[in-house]
């Protein structure tokens, strides 16, 4: 079992992609404007959803960048940014976006359900709304957002089973 390395991959984009998140957020709040936490991130993450393409990652097989690499059914935040990707692909984009712009913000990879496929979203610690999906962590709630359909912060799918979830934390 080959396990990817989720916290170095971020950590090596990052510095390529906080040009892309400061732009994503000026042209949604407009630049200069004063925005919290939740802003950036809503900003961030429907950017994710609506510009960034779903695309399976099924091996090296059916991998866009066809340089006979195998990645585990993972593209970087960067190949993702360019050529879309899968949740696990897109929910790394998403992370690696919001630390681009906030240092602070706590974030979590989930590792859950949906139906009978393995699915991954990303947890973040924000303000949250009584009636939005947040996982109990050890330092506290953590709002669940979802990075393959267009669903706000604290949404998921029916089908996304969050009772037995595995966290991994980002720092």
């Amino acid at each position: 079992l080959i396990i990817p390395d989720h916290q170095w991959i971020m950590d090596r984009s990052v510095p390529e992609l906080r040009a892309v998140a400061i732009s994503v957020i000026n042209a949604v709040h407009g630049a200069g404007a004063a925005t919290d936490r939740r802003d950036r991130i809503a900003a961030l993450a429907s950017f994710v959803q609506n510009a960034v393409p779903y695309r399976p990652v099924r091996g090296a097989k059916d991998d866009l960048m066809r340089d006979g690499k195998s990645r585990c059914g993972l593209r970087t935040p960067i190949a993702t940014l360019f050529e879309g990707g899968d949740c696990d692909s897109k929910a790394l984009l998403l992370a690696a976006l919001i630390r681009a712009v906030d240092a602070t913000v706590p974030l979590a990879l989930v590792h859950c359900m949906s139906g009978d496929e393995p699915h991954m979203c990303l947890a973040v610690g924000c303000d949250r709304a009584a009636d939005e999906v947040a996982l109990d962590t050890d330092t506290g709630l953590m709002l669940v957002v979802e990075t393959t359909s267009d669903w706000d912060l604290g949404r998921v799918s029916g089908a996304t089973d969050l009772q037995d979830v595995e966290l991994q934390r980002l720092r």
